[in-house]
């Protein structure tokens, strides 16, 4: 018996003798990543909702003498009055900034995340809870958490973020 060895063949010439990445398989990524986008949103919007930008002394203080932009780590900013200094960014832009939770009030920000992941929390609970008892508990449940959920996507105010978190 003559066995040829087995020769050796590229991974493109593999994927083109299996077939490739079709439309069928595009679809059914893009189909299987929404539910994980919708997962994954409200836990990266606690990071940038605790963002902390730089700071700046503001034009023509006299406590604040300095120039430039300082990075968000530099404590100095907590010798002055808040009226002295100002942040990089819009009020709007984060909590921090909206509430000005820095010089001491730092803990604030890691509550608003503890709050939120606790939350988490007591839902996984209740999901539990509901999976074990009946269906329309279950789809009461889904319901008013994705009302609250499409609630604060489309609040302008942060404060609805303290208030549900």
């Amino acid at each position: 018996m003559d066995q040829k060895p087995p020769q050796e063949i590229s991974m493109d010439d593999f994927l083109k003798k299996i077939g490739e990445f079709g439309r069928f398989q595009k679809l059914l990524v893009g189909i299987l990543s929404i539910p994980a986008n919708i997962v994954a949103f409200p836990f990266l919007i606690i990071y940038f909702t605790n963002l902390e930008p730089g700071w700046k002394c503001v034009e023509g203080s006299r406590e604040c003498g300095m120039n430039g932009t300082f990075n968000s780590s530099d404590v100095r900013r907590c010798e002055m009055s808040r009226d002295e200094w100002q942040f990089t960014e819009p009020d709007s832009f984060s909590l921090v900034t909206q509430y000005s939770l820095v010089c001491g009030r730092e803990w604030l920000t890691h509550l608003s995340s503890s709050m939120f992941f606790l939350g988490v929390a007591a839902g996984k609970l209740l999901l539990l809870l509901f999976f074990f008892s009946s269906s329309s508990l279950l789809l009461l449940f889904f319901f008013s958490s994705s009302s609250l959920l499409l609630l604060f996507f489309f609040s302008s105010s942060s404060l609805l973020l303290l208030f549900f978190f």
